[in-house]
């Protein structure tokens, strides 16, 4: 199992910058979705080379939703297909779209897969490496939902397991999401949180209510072999302390459970 976070958690920091922190905190690679402000990944990396010595890019994050992307989403998602397949990044990150609390169009369900094929094709023809790999996320916070849309396509596409979402908002248990998925699962994102009246707030990890040592026990005792990031998502939430207050608190969510940051 390897071990990093998503740039989310500092986003105003270059590449430069993300990758020495977590050079220091032992950690094995980056999650990267912002750098230097910035969305737009292909444009940052354009004009800003990546340092000798980086480490590994594991996933890129773009903003496209399947269900709802147009043509000139597409055409911007395969800005960062092609910036992933330079980087040598298997893994371009997707939404699904939608929420949650809502039943899923059929539609828009059809649309995401047209989507999804374009994208194939695209990839084949330009011989890119790189694979989108949809988040379990917003209306697709649960198993059943991922595998909804997957019945939709010749191949099912790889699954980035947001766990938190899965159980806080999807209402699955870690074991039955990964019952349900773990042969398409490729990377996991891991937070924590504690429930409001409004709903719920981020807190460091080990400090909420996510069952952090159950999901790492399961990873463990299923010989889990990909990514585990750290995602404290201070881009969207600028109330949260910084980055390098929540990585030590990682750190110990993982030697608690066996884990060495740099194992």
């Amino acid at each position: 199992m390897k071990f990093g976070f998503s740039t989310l958690g500092a986003p105003q920091y270059s590449l430069a910058q993300c990758n020495d922190l977590a050079v220091t905190c032992g950690l094995d690679f980056l999650e990267v979705r912002s750098l230097g402000g910035s969305l737009d990944m292909p444009a940052y990396f354009a004009e800003n080379p990546v340092p000798a010595g980086s480490l590994p890019i594991h996933v890129l994050g773009s903003s496209l939703f399947l269900t709802m992307a147009g043509d000139a989403d597409v055409e911007a998602f395969f800005g960062f297909m092609k910036l992933a397949d330079q980087l040598g990044t298997p893994y371009v990150r997707v939404f699904g779209g939608g929420d949650f609390s809502e039943d899923l169009d059929p539609e828009k369900l059809r649309h995401a897969a047209t989507v999804v094929r374009r994208i194939r094709e695209k990839a084949a023809a330009e011989g890119w490496r790189a694979e989108p790999i949809l988040e379990m996320h917003d209306a697709f916070s649960n198993s059943e939902r991922c595998q909804r849309l997957n019945s939709l396509l010749d191949a099912p596409l790889s699954l980035l397991w947001d766990s938190h979402h899965t159980w806080r908002i999807g209402g699955e248990s870690l074991a039955d999401t990964w019952q349900a998925v773990s042969p398409l699962i490729r990377h996991i994102h891991y937070k924590d949180s504690r429930a409001t009246a409004e709903g719920f707030d981020y807190v460091p990890p080990g400090e909420g209510e996510f069952p952090s040592q159950d999901l790492f026990s399961l990873l463990k005792s299923q010989g889990y072999a990909g990514g585990v990031s750290l995602e404290w998502e201070r881009k969207w939430h600028p109330e949260l302390a910084p980055l390098e207050a929540a990585l030590p608190k990682f750190a110990d969510v993982l030697r608690t459970a066996g884990f060495s940051p740099a194992s």
